[in-house]
């Protein structure tokens, strides 16, 4: 399930219980929402689409569309996909929701893989969610339901790994959802009942006892080879090398501790600090005291972050802080003014955010940013001076987007921004030629599925 992730921009305090102000901003500075779907540039600048009936590939001039075809058994393995990787090979890896196929580029062919229960050597599960190429070149796919499934295409089977009750060697869960592996080569599983590290000599999994009986929701390396892993029962830093554990959790009557033990996601900056995304709130951690700095929403101060619900952070090129909240629009973090810009949607301006949900975004440069949004269509932001230009569909403008629900926003080599729609395919658009207009892809036999 993919969630939505509006965004915000913030600054840091080295106070753990210093309060914050917003500025809001009025005219022409909303922010709209945008939500995320299937797409992958390629090592040559293709473009590939995963939906929910095929794989669509565009080459900067025409559209191509693979889809399953039960008479060929070189077709995909199946049209709902969910996760789309490239080998490296250059080899398009496919997860879908019946089955993983392997896409040759130079052949045009894909080599299916199913579950047969009779097959021991075969895959696992059918729903792969995940998929991750290990140091020695094998692949990992997580599955819902199925556990790992290892293939090594050399021999043309799968090792698979599930969970056993009564082997604790064994995954905590065969719900499986990610896969990283780490600076060192080392494969990591985060399930559905707590996080496992592969042991490749011993062939088994060694269930980290911090994480036993959590759901884990976030899972981070940082630059001193720290695991920062997010659960729903709190925050904990794992040292690999020395196998040392150490837990954050929430505690009302303690400002300095995390605002909430439900863990959305983590994120490690430029300097060093580390910020934690909660379901309540946002957390900015001085990493020698083991103190958080809490940013909290005050329905009462218009000022304060806009939403409590953080799910997505991000530092961009400038040293400036985006985090994603949960439907409070889109702040900002000035690290040399110290405060945030809260963008927000103000119903009775017109020129304001149209919508509080920001699902992406792609920065052009320092002066140019785009948005994709839920039901405002795409948005032109300038951060210098908060001036947003909004692109809607029109429907007696057929160089306008096709829809004004953007699922998707991506750039390409050439600098033309891609926005997967709601029932209007595919657009594509040339800031460089805003004359053009948008180019619309929409479903066809020809075109995006």
């Amino acid at each position: 399930m993919k969630k939505w992730l509006p965004l915000v921009f913030m600054f840091s305090f080295s106070l753990f219980a210093q309060r914050l102000t917003f500025e809001t901003i009025g005219l022409a500075q909303g922010l709209p929402q945008n939500s995320g779907n299937a797409i992958w540039q390629d090592r040559l600048g293709f473009i590939w689409i995963g939906t929910q009936d095929g794989l669509a590939r565009w080459d900067g001039y025409k559209m191509k569309i693979f889809q399953s075809d039960p008479s060929d058994s070189n077709s995909l393995v199946d049209n709902f996909i969910l996760t789309i990787k490239e080998d490296r090979e250059g080899n398009l890896l496919i997860g879908t929701n019946n089955g993983f196929s392997l896409f040759d580029p130079r052949v045009e062919k894909f080599k299916n893989y199913r579950s047969q229960r009779d097959n021991r050597a075969g895959l696992s599960g059918n729903v792969v969610r995940g998929i991750m190429q290990d140091a020695s070149d094998k692949i990992w796919l997580a599955t819902q339901g199925g556990g790992v499934s290892v293939w090594d295409r050399s021999a043309e089977k799968f090792q698979v790994y599930h969970s056993d009750s009564m082997n604790r060697t064994t995954l905590s869960s065969d719900q499986t959802a990610y896969l990283l592996c780490d600076t060192k080569g080392r494969v990591w599983v985060a399930t559905s009942a707590g996080l496992d590290l592969f042991h490749p000599k011993t062939i088994s999994f060694e269930r980290i006892p911090a994480f036993q009986g959590s759901n884990v929701t976030s899972l981070y390396e940082d630059r001193q080879g720290s695991f920062w892993v997010g659960t729903t029962l709190g925050l904990y830093r794992y040292d690999p090398s020395t196998g040392a554990k150490e837990s954050f959790r929430s505690d009302a009557k303690d400002r300095s501790t995390l605002s909430s033990d439900f863990i959305n996601h983590v994120y490690e900056d430029r300097s060093g600090s580390l910020w934690v995304g909660t379901t309540v709130g946002l957390n900015e951690m001085d990493r020698q005291l083991g103190k958080f700095t809490r940013y909290i929403h005050d329905a009462l101060d218009p000022q304060s972050i806009a939403e409590d619900v953080i799910s997505a952070i991000l530092e961009d090129r400038s040293g400036s802080i985006w985090v994603g909240t949960g439907g409070g629009g889109v702040s900002k973090f000035n690290r040399v003014q110290k405060k945030f810009r809260v963008y927000r949607n103000e119903p009775s301006n017109p020129q304001s955010l149209r919508h509080n949900l920001i699902w992406s975004f792609v920065e052009k440069n320092k002066n140019e940013i785009w948005l994709s949004t839920q039901g405002a269509g795409i948005v032109k932001f300038d951060p210098q001076t908060g001036v947003a230009r909004h692109f809607r569909s029109d429907p007696n403008n057929k160089k306008s987007i096709g829809s004004d629900v953007v699922f998707a926003l991506r750039q390409d080599s050439h600098g033309v921004l891609w926005a997967g729609t709601s029932n209007a395919g595919l657009n594509s658009f040339d800031p460089s030629f805003p004359e053009k207009g948008f180019i619309r892809y929409p479903p066809g036999r020809d075109s995006l599925q």
